[in-house]
Order: C-alpha cells, then sequence, then structure tokens
C-alpha cells in the first residue's frame, strides 16, 4: 500500500533503535536513504543494515554548525524522521543541571535545526516526523522530567512548525514503551521486570516494537493529508 520509491529520506537518529527501524522500512519501500548519528561505528553497521541505498553521515543534533553541514551535503529530500536524543535521567532536585539539560537540547534543538536547515531542503510535498513520546501525556516514573520536557516542547513545536512550514508537512509520533537499546540502557536490569508489568497492563498486551514504530513513520510519510498531528503508538498506554 506504502510506496516511496525514487524518494529520498533522511532519519537523523538513525544509527539505532526507531530511527534504524525506520530507515529499514523505507528502505524496503524504494528510498534512497540517508541515515545521520554522532557514532561513527554504529553508522557503519546501521549502513549495512539498511542496504545498498544508504547513505551514513556523522552529524551532532545538539550543535548548530553540525547540523547546518549535514543537511548543505544532504540534497534535494522527500521526508526527514527525526528520533534522535540522549536520555540522561536524574530526580530535579539532585539533578546536575550541566549533566541533564542534554535531554531538553537534543530533542527541542535537534528538531529546531532540521526546520531551519533541513524545510528549504524538502519538496512542497514532503513531510518532517518527529519522535516524541507517551509520557508527555501520560508522566510515568521519576527521573525523566528533563527528557519529557524536551519531548513535550517538540509536540507543541510540531503544532506550530506545520503552520509555518506548510504545505511541507510536519507531525509528531507518540511511541509508547518499546523494545530499544535505549530503553534496555535506561532501566538496566530492571527491564524484564519492567517489560512484563507492562505488557499485563496495556490494552494490547505487550510492549511495543520499534516496527510497530517504523510502520507508523511510512503512514505519516505518505499520507499527503496529514499535518499537524501526534499519532499515538502505545497500544492503549494511556488508557490504564
Amino acid at each position: 500500500m506504502y510506496s516511496l520509491e525514487g524518494q529520498h529520506v533522511l532519519v537523523v537518529g538513525g544509527s539505532s533503535g526507531l530511527g534504524l527501524a525506520t530507515a529499514v522500512h523505507a528502505h524496503r519501500l524504494g528510498a534512497k536513504v540517508t541515515i545521520a548519528s554522532r557514532s561513527a561505528e554504529k553508522l557503519a553497521a546501521a549502513q549495512k543494515a539498511v542496504g545498498e541505498r544508504c547513505t551514513p553521515v556523522e552529524a551532532d543534533v545538539s550543535d548548530e554548525s553540525s547540523m547546518a553541514r549535514l543537511f548543505d551535503g544532504a540534497g534535494a529530500l522527500d521526508h526527514i524522521f527525526f528520533s534522535a536524543g540522549r536520555y540522561p535521567k536524574a530526580l530535579v532536585r539532585e539533578a546536575e543541571v550541566s549533566k541533564v539539560r542534554i535531554g531538553l537540547e537534543d530533542r527541542f534543538w535537534g528538531a529546531f535545526f532540521v526546520c531551519k536547515y533541513g524545510a528549504p531542503k524538502l519538496r512542497k510535498d514532503g513531510s518532517i516526523t518527529f519522535v516524541t513520546g507517551v509520557a508527555v501525556f501520560k508522566p510515568g516514573g521519576p527521573g525523566a522530567s528533563v527528557v519529557v520536557a524536551g519531548a513535550g516542547a517538540v509536540d507543541a513545536f510540531t503544532r506550530s512548525m506545520a503552520k509555518e512550514l506548510a504545505p511541507i508537512r510536519v507531525n509528531s509520533l507518540s511511541p509508547g514503551l518499546c523494545d530499544t537499546s535505549l530503553v534496555r540502557d535506561v532501566y538496566g536490569e530492571a527491564w524484564d521486570q519492567v517489560a512484563k508489568m507492562w505488557a499485563e497492563r496495556v490494552l494490547v498486551g505487550r510492549v511495543g516494537t520499534v516496527d510497530d514504530i517504523a510502520h507508523a513513520a511510512m503512514f505519516l510519510m505518505t499520507n499527503t493529508y496529514v499535518t499537524g498531528t501526534t499519532l499515538h503508538v502505545e497500544g492503549g498506554q494511556r488508557l490504564v
């Protein structure tokens, strides 16, 4: 049903997790794919996983000059998918600001730079998709407040950019708990217990997969009548 044949998709945060899965799916649908990440080592492995029409580029989403260079070299684009962002976890009353502020800056300023430098590269019927998260709408456990604030800022920014950049479409994709390397790192040894608990609570009876989110990303890229919206892909997590 979906096709990206002959199109160019840039995935920022494409070396692992949701971004890598989205790059893989876009490639399967015929797209030329550029993946961007801070890690050259991860990019090399991700390029092999995506396929022959994949180009890796090192870029730091928190650095304006790095993002400007990324888009300067990208050429014409059809879609941008942004899922980058680190996850510093700390209680606000105990946090060192210098260590946790990246949770906000990666997400918001990364999204800002995507719009500033990426939108001029997009064809007029192109799209931008940002990844936010269910905790914006239903906060979870303590320690993630700065990351959630960054994701919440991006969610609000999405609707403003949908108006400002029209007819380019701008949407957010809000995942629930998904089994990714980042999430496993956050929970550490408690991951199996957390995953079991959420599988028993959410309406669909399981935690999400990267493919669940990638499928939703393909919908947002290919449905040309959707803009300024947040697509919730969380198995009913907001309802429990």
